[in-house]
């Protein structure tokens, strides 16, 4: 969809038409305040189709508008590092956790929940950077797979490196800077779906979720939140 393929120049455009005076509390205040929360009803007013496209591809459409939003404080002169997180979803993007099942896969969803069990707080690597063994190029790679770290597949020759692929005979390797790496917290927690939805003698629905940064180390078993 068009949403998608032009989702950082639209984002770029909303930030600046509607939210440059946020960006800039945003920026005095960062890190204590980690990132900028946008209404979805805010994206739907401005720009319906777009709206649509964010539920129906979430993941890349919300990666560009984090892009966006550091691209603008980067050349506002702020070296900060915001997340741009879209809330209040419409009513038709709620659904109990016993009905999230394979069409919600990679959709844009909230459910209201229990937390059952939190894991232990635990870093891991958000944003890496990798030394070529043969011509020393730096490449950065960020690591968007919390299970396995990403390594670069080439030396990227259009920005100084020597072209060669990893591994192979005449390829080459990449060593990981381990002082250069970023690292976020992380915690899995454990939810079900809230009793009063359970009818009759049912198991509750039960799922596991991953949270990041500063939503990690906040929730606690019991309590009820929408995820």
């Amino acid at each position: 969809m068009v949403g998608i393929q032009d989702s950082n120049a639209r984002w770029r455009t909303l930030l600046q038409e509607q939210y440059a005076r946020e960006i800039q509390v945003l920026a005095s205040s960062w890190p204590k305040q980690p990132g900028l929360n946008i209404n979805f009803s805010d994206i739907q007013a401005w720009d319906p189709n777009f709206a649509k496209s964010l539920i129906e591809y979430p993941k890349p459409i919300l990666r560009a508008a984090t892009e966006s939003l550091r691209a603008l404080c980067a050349e506002g002169g702020w070296e900060i590092d915001p997340t741009l997180r879209v809330v209040e979803l419409p009513h038709d993007c709620k659904k109990s956790l016993r009905e999230v099942g394979s069409d919600e896969i990679d959709k844009l969803i909230s459910s209201e929940v229990v937390v059952t069990k939190v894991s232990e707080l635990k870093p891991r690597i958000y944003h890496a950077q990798f030394r070529c063994v043969l011509c020393t190029h730096i490449t950065e790679v960020a690591q968007l797979n919390e299970l396995e770290l990403i390594e670069p597949v080439q030396c990227d020759d259009l920005n100084g490196g020597c072209g060669r692929s990893s591994g192979g005979k005449d390829g080459t390797r990449f060593e990981l800077i381990h002082e250069n790496v970023t690292l976020v917290d992380n915690q899995w927690i454990e939810i079900q779906e809230l009793p009063e939805n359970v009818t009759g003698g049912a198991q509750p629905a039960r799922a596991t979720i991953l949270a990041e940064a500063d939503l990690a180390n906040v929730l606690l078993p019991g309590m009820r939140v929408t995820v």
